[in-house]
């Protein structure tokens, strides 16, 4: 009875409950797959062998200005004019306006099936070089500045010494003199700044006949 009708029970019940369950199985990887780029920040890009582009996630259209209808086909070199090498990469990137702007890129080779193909995730990294420009503007007040500038932390430890407090060092002696250069009450002196600049953030040091007139100021 078990072999006339475990042929009947395959085609009937177990082969279209297994095809359910794969086109369910697939169903359910491609909607995690599409929930994931969506959510993604960066581009995410995937091109052929030859280069052309087959995919691209929604974020995609905002950094480059281009819909992604239209970036289908397309080589990968209109928005990475000089391509994109496997590995993680500084590179530029091409706005459809022709701007252009510094990109963090990632690139990775797959293989599904028989075809080989490249992710490549790109990151707008234009906030960041702006704050490493600012801070490198910053940085050079006081190392341009022709007055002493020391700066130490919330304990009153020297923790920088601009050009012209080195050169004053210098001529008082070398460094050895740093400790009686400095305020005795110099802690004291960071706790009231950092409490709330006042008179009561400078103080005169005598040194060799000179007198040294420290201002404070807090930074956050």
């Amino acid at each position: 009875l078990m072999l006339v009708t475990s042929g009947p029970l395959y085609w009937l019940v177990l082969r279209p409950a297994a095809q359910l369950a794969t086109r369910a199985a697939a169903a359910s990887a491609e909607a995690h797959f599409q929930a994931v780029v969506e959510a993604v920040s960066d581009a995410i890009v995937i091109t052929e062998a030859d280069g052309a582009i087959a995919f691209a996630n929604p974020a995609a259209e905002p950094m480059f200005g281009f819909e992604l209808k239209k970036l289908i086909g397309w080589p990968l070199s209109v928005l990475l004019p000089r391509g994109a090498r496997p590995g993680r990469t500084e590179a530029e990137g091409c706005r459809r306006d022709g701007s252009r702007f510094p990109a963090e890129v990632s690139t990775r080779v797959v293989v599904i099936g028989e075809r080989e193909l490249r992710v490549t995730l790109v990151r707008d990294i234009t906030r960041r070089r702006q704050a490493e420009w600012e801070l490198a503007r910053l940085a050079s007040f006081p190392r341009l500045d022709p007055n002493p500038i020391f700066e130490c932390d919330a304990e009153g430890s020297v923790t920088y010494a601009n050009p012209a407090a080195l050169r004053l060092l210098q001529s008082l002696g070398g460094p050895e003199p740093a400790a009686r250069l400095l305020p005795q009450n110099l802690p004291a002196l960071v706790r009231a700044c950092l409490g709330g600049c006042d008179d009561r953030c400078q103080a005169e040091t005598p040194v060799d006949g000179r007198t040294l007139l420290w201002s404070l100021y807090a930074l956050p």
